[in-house]
């Protein structure tokens, strides 16, 4: 799995997020610029743009940026500076120098803003450790990386640092935690729905299922991979999933299809043209030991020879751990195979002195740990220990009863609270429904008491009109029998009478139906303005008629007062239903009372 984690990854993964633009005006920041702290920026960001062009000046402009960096004790642009280091050294397959500013890098970031950015170098730095087979180490980096990931929601790092953990896994041969974080990571990355990481993701499920002998379910996973990298013509992740096709065919003992597969792999990672994103020294000596090995099985032991020999060479330039051991133990096979006992004999003892080795770094760990065990409990005398315990369990106890003091004082002024505010709210709320009786009570005699004026006004005004009518019928019948009189008299005395008669004429019933107008008003103030917003074209008999209406008179009532028949009234109350649109159900004097 070591290989699909390290193309998994990206080991570009830092300078992805480090901003550049373009190369222009990058330089005529750098050169006008006399902020030194963003110049120290600005350097890295030109070392990003060189990064795939000229690795030369990508180094320089990165090892300048470093250097004024630190002279400013500059963290931020310590940790761009050296992140692009890191990546141009993985470039330049040089893993030693790149796990040493990416250390610098992770110092530096972690005393910054730029969480997500330190997140990702730890996780490249973990990288690091887990292809050079420092897999404590690895651990510890990837659970740090973690950390700083749950804390701040960064889902697509997290993905990858489970990839990366099954991975580890994987080499313990823990295969049930391998293919629990291997599943995780699959599930984080279709949830961000990064469809390259998924298909990624499914090519380290394939390698588990391979480990536990699953391989209808390894090859299903990586065929649907291999769909998606055709599609991306991703050529570095198609070479890969055909080196894991071979080596499930080789597990099978499927030689012949196995090497097929891995002269495939090999055809695509030789190209001149490739831009890989991970070093070519770990994926090349990977597969020039996949090689090896099928061509010892298939009984070609020159080739394997050769081929061992090749991934040797690789791996011993980079302590690639794993790959030294692995090409040991194969050459002793192949040299015994082919006769050639005494080599077989020193490769085999390479092997061993070199898994004492490993054992040996192991064992001196484990040996320190127990001796600074053993030194820190000979300095503490039983006595002292036996004291010791006994006073932490004394003030064990009297922290318990001092807590459960401060809990029951707690809970008693809290209870107390809570019933005084309760009390509170029920006094409050006993007040406010007695306030809203008063107010209902109130607000009722209140309407009660203007209906009844209402009502009162209304009578008046209808007595009113009853009198000013009757006063001036009698003024009426007076002026006529004067009229009829006035013959009866000569000379003065008939002018006399003539005068009283114009008196008495010009005492009319329009002066009568103002003076009750102006009482109407009085009483309903905005009857008149309401029924002209209704009906705009009514004449003033009708208006006169709504006015008394308003009243709630009756029809024999204004007949007496206008001297109108009631024949005459009852048609022009059906023609006021027909101004005012109104339906047979609906009542007249009931639509004016609300005007």
């Amino acid at each position: 799995m070591r290989i699909s984690l390290i193309i998994f990854i990206l080991f570009n993964f830092v300078t992805g997020l480090l901003a550049r633009g373009p190369i222009d005006s990058l330089q005529n920041a750098l050169n006008s610029s006399n902020d030194k702290q963003k110049k120290a920026v600005v350097y890295s960001e030109i070392s990003g743009y060189y990064l795939e062009l000229d690795s030369d000046s990508s180094l320089l402009y990165a090892i300048e940026g470093l250097e004024l960096s630190e002279i400013l004790a500059y963290d931020f642009g310590i940790a761009k500076n050296a992140a692009m280091l890191g990546d141009n050294y993985i470039r330049l397959d040089s893993l030693e120098k790149a796990k040493h500013f990416y250390s610098k890098a992770a110092d530096a970031f972690e005393k910054t803003d730029h969480q997500r950015i330190y997140s990702r170098v730890l996780l490249v730095l973990g990288n690091i450790h887990f292809v050079t087979n420092n897999y404590p180490e690895a651990l510890n980096t990837y659970q740090k990386s973690m950390k700083v990931c749950e804390e701040n929601g960064y889902d697509e790092t997290l993905a990858h640092l489970h990839n990366n953990i099954g991975a580890i896994y994987l080499e313990m041969d823990n295969l049930e935690k391998a293919l629990l974080n291997t599943e995780a990571a699959y599930a984080g990355f279709q949830k961000i729905e990064e469809e390259l990481y998924s298909a990624q993701a499914l090519v380290s499920l394939a390698i588990v299922h391979k480990r536990l002998q699953e391989y209808n379910k390894a090859l299903n996973n990586l065929n649907n991979a291999l769909e998606i990298f055709r599609d991306l013509n991703d050529l570095e992740n198609i070479a890969e999933a055909n080196r894991i096709i071979g080596l499930i065919y080789r597990d099978q003992k499927e030689y012949e299809k196995a090497l097929s597969y891995f002269k495939k792999a090999f055809t695509i990672i030789s190209r001149k043209d490739l831009q890989s994103i991970a070093p070519k020294s770990i994926i090349l000596s990977t597969i020039y030991l996949n090689l090896s090995q099928v061509n010892y099985h298939l009984k070609e032991y020159g080739k394997a020879n050769n081929f061992a020999h090749q991934s040797l060479e690789i791996a011993n330039a980079n302590r690639y751990v794993k790959t030294i051991s692995d090409n040991y133990i194969l050459l002793s096979q192949i040299n015994e195979k082919m006769l050639r006992i005494d080599s077989a004999y020193k490769y085999l003892k390479l092997h061993k002195v070199y898994s004492d080795s490993v054992m040996n770094e192991n064992a001196i760990e484990k040996i320190t740990q127990l001796q600074l065990e053993y030194d820190f409990a000979k300095k503490i005398s039983e006595r002292e220990l036996a004291q010791s315990i006994k006073d932490a369990n004394q003030q064990r106890q009297e922290y318990i009863y001092i807590i459960a003091i401060v809990l029951v004082i707690f809970v008693a002024i809290v209870g107390f609270l809570l019933y005084l505010n309760q009390k509170n709210k029920t006094r409050q709320s006993r007040l406010k429904r007695m306030n809203l009786e008063l107010e209902r009570e109130n607000l009722t005699q209140k309407l009660d008491l203007n209906q009844k004026e209402l009502e009162y006004k209304n009578k008046e005004l209808t007595t009113n009109i009853m009198y000013l009518t009757k006063k001036t019928g009698m003024i009426t019948n007076i002026a006529k029998e004067l009229q009829k009189a006035k013959f009866d008299f000569e000379g003065e005395n008939r002018d006399t009478i003539e005068n009283v008669i114009r008196q008495l004429e010009d005492t009319s019933s329009d002066d009568t139906w103002k003076e009750f107008e102006v009482r109407f008003q009085d009483v309903h103030t905005e009857f008149y303005d309401n029924l002209n917003k209704e009906l705009p074209d009514l004449t003033p008999n009708e208006k006169k008629l709504c006015a008394f209406l308003k009243l709630n008179m009756s029809t024999k009532d204004i007949s007496a007062i206008t001297h109108q028949s009631v024949k005459s009234l009852t048609m022009a109350r059906y023609r006021l239903r027909q101004k005012l649109n109104l339906d047979r159900d609906e009542n007249l004097i009931a639509f004016l009372s609300k005007l």
